[in-house]
């Protein structure tokens, strides 16, 4: 699949994983949350395609560790009748961004500021979730194993 065609499938996925997020049940979002998280959405595309792609490739390796715990066994959500199914698709779907975007990294070249760029993502995505933490806690999720977890790069994810 050529780069063109990938990222816009990717797209289209990520598109319906918003589609597929207003189907399950949630409160509403902690004051500033929504806006810190748009702020946090509009920084991934800066610095040129290959930052941008790697640091899609950290934030979708990311989600699927934060779906990975919500959905291990035992968790409420690993076998709630809507939520697992949705949560277990998105999470294919993002496992299927990261292989994506990470081969077209590896071919542009991985130097040390695309994996810092990846790194920085990881990291204000933990400072996103962790104010969270009483609601992982209730879903079964330690917060300051997913804490540790989010903010550190997964040894390969990105190659030089």
């Amino acid at each position: 699949m050529d780069e063109a065609k990938a990222l816009n499938m990717i797209a289209a996925e990520e598109r319906l994983h918003d589609a597929l997020a207003r189907q399950l049940p949630a409160t509403g979002p902690p004051p500033g949350l929504l806006k810190t998280t748009q702020s946090f959405h509009a920084s991934l595309g800066s610095g040129g395609t290959t930052l941008h792609l790697a640091r899609i490739a950290a934030l979708d390796a990311a989600v699927c560790t934060i779906l990975g715990a919500l959905l291990c066994a035992g968790a409420p959500l690993s076998t709630h009748r809507h939520a697992a199914p949705v949560l277990h698709r998105i999470r294919r779907n993002e496992v299927r961004h990261v292989r994506i975007a990470r081969a077209i990294v590896a071919r542009r070249g991985a130097g040390v500021s695309v994996r810092d760029a990846a790194a920085a993502t990881r990291e204000m995505l933990a400072q996103i979730i962790m104010p969270l933490s009483d609601a992982l806690e209730v879903l079964a999720v330690d917060p300051r194993v997913l804490d540790r977890r989010l903010r550190r790069l997964p040894e390969g994810l990105l190659r030089p």
